[in-house]
């Protein structure tokens, strides 16, 4: 499977090629999102079909984790202004729902760079920090109340990261 992924994405030729490739990703994660939350919506949360659901889009999460990491991997993050929003949010946020602690912390320097250019808002690098922190929810909460906002979050959150990352 990576080989395949790795052809297909050596042969995006062009902007459009690579939007459309990453747009398709971003269009299948929302699809696969609203599934579960219309099932989430009709069984509830810890409901059998739930778990069901999403167990059964784990594969494809997995398989589209492992396109955007080769796709990074080979082209560098998208940028926002060549290839649009879509395009350039769906590798953080479909990772960061991922979860993939091996693909969170190689994928840094690249979410890290699409932060600084504004390739990334505030909110999806904060999601992101947390996953890769692993940050309990008792910490999440104080930072909250010592800071007015995720942008002076992010900071001390970024501090923590790079520390972690060069260990």
């Amino acid at each position: 499977m990576t080989e395949q992924i790795t052809t297909t994405v050596q042969s995006l030729k062009d902007n459009e090629e690579k939007r459309v490739f990453l747009e398709s990703i971003f269009d299948e994660h929302i699809e696969l999102r609203l599934k579960e939350t219309e099932v989430w919506n009709q069984y509830g949360r810890g409901s059998d079909e739930y778990e069901s659901i999403k167990s059964d889009h784990r594969s494809a999460d997995l398989i589209h984790a492992e396109k955007i990491d080769i796709y990074m991997n080979t082209y560098g993050h998208p940028r926002i202004m060549q290839l649009g929003q879509k395009a350039a949010v769906i590798p953080i946020a479909h990772m960061t729902y991922v979860d993939d602690s091996y693909m969170l912390r190689d994928n840094f320097s690249y979410f890290y760079d699409a932060y600084k250019f504004n390739d990334i808002n505030d909110d999806l690098f904060y999601d992101y920090l947390i996953k890769l922190l692993n940050t309990p929810a008792h910490e999440r909460r104080q930072l909250a109340r010592e800071y007015e906002s995720r942008s002076q979050i992010i900071p001390v959150l970024l501090k923590q990261a790079q520390e972690k990352i060069n260990k």
